[in-house]
């Protein structure tokens, strides 16, 4: 049947700069929020002007930093063209936790294991992630629940290069949309 509601789609636009400590940040007042129940095609257009009003042309460096959904990127490549793309952190971890959790039964192992693999991958990037869980023995019990987790990390391996980007100054998490969400959704 119908759908009984309607998903609606977000998008922050902000100017970043390093103070006098060497800190990256937001600079004060460049942000802007854009919350739609439109189509990906409107809500893109909406995104788009707002970046073109705080400065987008102007930008040398473009990024964006979402949960991991292809429409998103789909948007971006259309819209934007050559920007970084980074999947959210945060989002990446809960994607690892699943892992985890398919990997080691035992729950304290299993979150053992996510912390050490959360910190490898904040660290370096998913590309450890995607290594340490295609090198589990083939008769893993779970062994094919963890290969279709893992297409989420191989999707998205280029943009999760967490170590780079957070030595070249770029915020790897979408904290600032998911309090959007909470406050204005």
């Amino acid at each position: 049947g119908d759908p009984k509601k309607r998903q609606v789609k977000g998008g922050i636009v902000f100017r970043q700069e390093t103070n006098a400590q060497g800190e990256v940040q937001r600079v004060p007042w460049s942000t802007t929020r854009v919350v739609s129940f439109d189509d990906v095609t409107s809500f893109s257009s909406l995104l788009f002007n707002e970046a073109v009003i705080r400065g987008y042309h102007e930008a040398d460096t473009v990024v964006f930093t979402a949960d991991g959904a292809e429409w998103i990127w789909l948007m971006v490549q259309d819209r934007f063209g050559k920007v970084v793309e980074i999947v959210d952190f945060y989002h990446a971890a809960e994607h690892l936790g699943i892992l985890c959790h398919l990997a080691e039964p035992d729950k304290e192992k299993a979150q053992t294991m996510f912390k050490l693999r959360r910190h490898l991958m904040r660290d370096y990037g998913a590309a450890c992630v995607i290594r340490y869980f295609e090198n589990l023995p083939a008769q893993h019990p779970a062994k094919e629940q963890i290969e279709d987790a893992l297409h989420y990390f191989r999707t998205n391996l280029a943009r999760m290069e967490y170590g780079q980007y957070r030595k070249a100054g770029y915020f790897i998490g979408s904290g600032a949309m998911e309090g959007t969400c909470k406050s204005l959704v």
